[in-house]
């Protein structure tokens, strides 16, 4: 067995020496056949930004003495092992060869490791929101039938269980989540009695007949069915911090956001753009209203998957790429075409005072930070000196960038995760506009610039595999190392990308360095992974370097 190494419960319970068998066995590529995913394994199934088992093993993180064993097929075990590489020494992952069922999954994990006293399953399908005790099964708390489920009626007595091949199940039963636990001895003899069946709720039944079992209704997340998987994404979205998203029925998302600030911006873009320009953002139903210290509005709902995911997690044609970057060149085209003068204190104040800033919070968050900050350190095998060396040459070359008359309409966050893309129909939505150049300049115009190097930062910097944990970052005598889980799709992504940029009239050069002070201005924000932070600042640093190396 080799070892690998965070939703976040509603439900706080402190679990002590348990542990949580994930079954994620087989190919689910035939259940949802429809979406072309790059990996069939169902622990990858990609959800937004995130494979599908991270939410389950991030839910059980949150309680320390837990031990999580996550099991695949043997012939996913080197991608799921590479894809899951954040979470080494933090769970097991246990390949096992081509298995009956289910039931016969959970037979190989039990022989194949050391369980302690309690123990969970939880289908890899099946993401909870409840941490179920001993002799807790989880049951869903809709009447709701659904395709290929398994049922438990709950108001009768005994319990009666009705298993996914039975046609009729009768009204007030409840869909089995897939996830109990019990002592390890009872799920051991269960096991054994039932590894021929199909049906993990046959384990559950068997049990239930020797013990007393407490069948709690909650909510729950079902990702195994057609049907459930967009619904699935819903549920899921996030943002940042400051933001609290929830959609209703009709496809309505409402926002709130404790930064009233920035929704008030981002809003007032999108009611200020031309009509020409509207089209490509969410229509807006209710305008900013303040509720408990926080901003809230109304808008449009796309599910359209971002770029960022599609990018990471989806198996999409050359061509597809090709006609999302044809709709960026046409959208950034239709920008450039609103001019607007911003003065040279406000240009300096934007790409020079706020990176300035950044580093300087990144600096006093921990001596380690500091040091970082002040030595000069090999990167990838470039001597990187510390960035107040190279300030001076910096602001030179804003200097020579600037350009009164060059400003235009800007999006100001112009990355993958904000572009939503139907590559079917070649239609794009974007979100999450900026609303402002800096301070003081909050408005609809920036610098075009900016928007193509927020593409590059993701397209081409690396960024949507550091905020996904797709990377790695190594120490050694002479420095650091700093490497991606590079997609198959990225040759054809930066080829397309650097194509635009010199499209565009851009030096690439001076988009770099621009990317580069975009990595040296995140390294605060993400305080709470040490790991990122480091590597994202190195990264950034060495961007900077070999970039004014070259001017």
């Amino acid at each position: 067995m080799q070892a690998y190494s965070g939703l976040h419960g509603i439900q706080k319970l402190i679990i002590m020496n348990k542990s949580v068998i994930i079954l994620a066995a087989g190919d689910i590529s035939s259940k949802l056949h429809y979406l072309n995913f790059n990996c069939g394994s169902p622990a990858l199934i990609p959800l937004n930004t995130r494979p599908l088992a991270t939410y389950i093993i991030d839910f059980y993180l949150q309680q320390k003495d837990t031990d999580i064993i996550l099991v695949i097929s043997e012939e996913f075990t080197d991608v799921v092992s590479s894809e899951l590489m954040y979470y080494k020494d933090r769970i097991s992952i246990l390949p096992v060869s081509k298995t009956r069922n289910v039931n016969d999954s959970l037979n190989a994990a039990i022989a194949a490791v050391s369980l302690n006293e309690t123990v969970i399953v939880n289908v890899v399908t099946t993401i909870p929101v409840y941490f179920p005790a001993k002799n807790n099964v989880l049951v869903g708390n809709s009447d709701d039938i659904l395709i290929n489920c398994s049922y438990i009626n709950t108001s009768t007595n005994p319990v009666r269980f009705f298993h996914k091949t039975e046609k009729q199940k009768p009204s007030g039963s409840k869909p089995f989540q897939g996830v109990f636990c019990v002592d390890r001895q009872s799920l051991i003899e269960a096991a054994q009695a039932n590894s021929t069946d199909t049906d993990l709720l046959s384990i559950v039944k068997h049990i239930y007949s020797r013990t007393a079992l407490d069948f709690i209704e909650t909510d729950w997340i079902d990702c195994g069915h057609e049907a459930n998987y967009y619904e699935a994404r819903q549920s899921l979205i996030s943002c940042r911090g400051f933001n609290n998203i929830r959609i209703d029925s009709s496809g309505i998302l409402q926002k709130k956001s404790s930064n009233n600030k920035k929704l008030i911006d981002e809003i007032n873009f999108i009611e200020n753009l031309p009509e020409n320009l509207k089209v490509f953002f969410p229509r807006i139903f209710e305008k900013p209203s303040e509720e408990n210290n926080f901003s809230s509005c109304k808008m449009e709902y796309y599910a359209y998957p971002s770029v960022s995911e599609l990018f990471l997690y989806w198996d999409i044609s050359d061509s597809s790429w090709r006609k999302l970057f044809k709709k960026l060149d046409l959208v950034l085209e239709i920008f450039s075409g609103y001019h607007c003068e911003i003065s040279h204190t406000a240009f300096l104040d934007f790409y020079q005072n706020k990176v300035i800033e950044r580093i300087s919070r990144f600096a006093s968050q921990s001596s380690y930070n500091r040091k970082l900050t002040e030595e000069t350190i090999v990167v990838n095998g470039f001597r990187c000196l510390p960035i107040k060396e190279l300030a001076e040459k910096y602001s030179k070359t804003l200097d020579k960038v600037y350009d009164r008359n060059s400003f235009a309409v800007m999006h100001g966050d112009f990355c993958f995760n904000n572009i939503l893309f139907d590559y079917s129909s070649g239609l794009i939505k974007l979100i999450d506009a900026r609303g402002s150049f800096g301070n003081g300049h909050a408005g609809i115009f920036g610098d075009p610039l900016y928007d193509i190097a927020k593409l590059a930062h993701s397209a081409l910097g690396g960024y949507d595999y550091f905020v996904n944990n797709l990377y790695q970052i190594a120490k050694h005598n002479n420095g650091f190392t700093i490497s991606f889980l590079k997609r198959k799709c990225a040759p054809i992504v930066e080829y397309l990308c650097n194509d635009l940029i010199e499209k565009k009239g851009y030096d690439k050069t001076i988009v770099d360095l621009i990317v580069s002070t975009l990595f040296l201005s995140m390294p605060p924000l993400h305080s709470d992974n040490e790991d990122r932070q480091t590597a994202m600042y190195l990264h950034g640093l060495y961007l900077f370097n070999t970039s004014l190396a070259k001017l």
